[in-house]
């Protein structure tokens, strides 16, 4: 799957949906850095993809980075995501992590 997505991203280098799920991939891998970029440009070349911001979200709060996590998740929900199971778990934790920056 890693090889079709890296040969995918040089004819399509601008797909969003690709570094999105290259994230994914980098993210089980626990390769956290390479991760958060891929979804940084999922986010850069299609801003409404909120499920970069939620993964984006989960990613930082791996490496403890609860700050920026917040942020990602307020995105995800600024952009009023469809997913009713997500946007109640996203509003628990903004306003967990949002009792620690607010």
């Amino acid at each position: 799957a890693f090889e079709i997505l890296e040969n995918s991203l040089k004819e399509y280098p601008q797909n969003a949906q690709l570094y999105y799920y290259r994230a994914l991939i980098f993210s089980a891998m626990n390769r956290n850095a390479a991760a958060i970029y891929d979804l940084e440009k999922s986010i850069e070349f299609d801003p409404g993809y909120y499920m970069a911001y939620y993964e984006l979200g989960k990613t930082y709060e791996k490496i403890n980075d609860e700050r920026n996590a917040l942020t990602a998740y307020e995105r995800f929900l600024s952009i009023e995501p469809e997913e009713k199971e997500l946007i109640d778990e996203i509003q628990k934790k903004v306003i967990n992590l949002g009792k620690k920056y607010y």
